[in-house]
């Protein structure tokens, strides 16, 4: 091993603890997200909230789900 592939191996050992804090961060409120917006979901497809669950309202719930799920993904990958 050379002092520069050491160098590296450093500069990488110092970036990893704050893309592991931030991921440790982010993983509880982004669960809690999509927790929540399936919820939501269920409860207005379910017709257990004044919210008539019409076209426009079910598309946009739909697509907060998909967000949610795409930022888990994004964060466990």
């Amino acid at each position: 091993m050379t002092v520069d592939q050491a160098v590296s191996v450093e500069a990488l050992a110092g970036e990893q603890p704050t893309r592991r804090g931030l991921t440790r961060i982010l993983g509880p409120w982004a669960v809690a997200g999509a927790l929540l917006s399936a919820l939501v979901t269920f409860l207005v497809l379910a017709g257990l909230t004044p919210i008539a669950p019409t076209h426009w309202v079910v598309v946009s719930l739909l697509m907060v789900n998909a967000l949610t799920g795409i930022v888990l993904v994004t964060i466990i990958g």
